[in-house]
């Protein structure tokens, strides 16, 4: 057997073992199922599990992580496609956090709009969200609720809800929701019947406090998510 597929089969054996005790979406709230999804990039920024597949139907899944491009090409220095990133991933038991699975994802791709998409290979699925689909979209409404989970790096886990708010003139979608430094990356969530939707990644914060509660916050809006995924 060539050397490159061994390294693989040992790389996908480890992770397996890695990740087996992670829950996956199952019956939980969506809080849970957020939470579960969520993890940290390095040390310095966050992103979501937005897939976690068994493609071809060969045991072996497909994970991606939607994140913050300016989360590794600003404060991580990486720039290079096929980059390695070090991922956080905490599993929880009764709203405790267990110890970290440290996993490494690698650069797919990213665009212009601060939009970035890693990939990993595994021989169990992760928990995950979906990307809003295009119905999803068509029927966001200003007001509704939203919610975010990220890992400003000083604190474990960093849990709010907020409310949707309009896209501006830039094309960013806005919400009414506090962020910290950090949170860059993490996803904006609504839910229809009981299933959460990742809607926007977190771009910036309208102000220069570390800490904004009842800041508007600047996402990536669910349509420039679908048009990335997509392309």
């Amino acid at each position: 057997m060539e050397r490159g597929y061994i390294s693989t089969a040992v790389a996908l054996v480890i992770a397996g073992f890695l990740i087996a005790c992670l829950p996956t979406n199952g019956s939980s709230s969506i809080k849970e199922q957020v939470i579960a999804a969520s993890v940290q990039i390095d040390d310095y920024c966050s992103g979501t599990i937005i897939q976690s597949d068994d493609i071809d139907g060969d045991g072996v899944y497909v994970n991606k992580i939607l994140t913050a491009k300016h989360c590794f090409t600003t404060v991580g220095g990486y720039e290079n496609i096929g980059t390695a990133i070090p991922i956080h991933h905490f599993s929880y038991i009764d709203g405790v956090r267990q110890d970290d699975t440290p996993l490494i994802f690698f650069i797919e791709k990213y665009n212009d709009g601060d939009l970035a998409l890693l990939t990993m290979y595994s021989t169990t699925q992760l928990p995950s969200i979906p990307i809003a689909t295009q119905s999803v979209e068509d029927s966001l409404e200003f007001g509704e609720d939203v919610l975010n989970v990220s890992f400003p790096g000083i604190i474990e886990q960093f849990y709010r809800e907020g409310f949707l708010g309009h896209i501006n003139l830039d094309g960013w979608q806005t919400a009414d929701l506090s962020v910290m430094g950090g949170s860059s990356g993490s996803s904006l969530v609504t839910s229809r019947r009981g299933t959460p939707f990742v809607i926007g990644v977190l771009r910036s914060m309208i102000a220069n406090d570390y800490m904004l509660e009842g800041s508007i916050t600047q996402w990536s809006s669910a349509q420039d998510i679908i048009d990335f995924i997509g392309e």
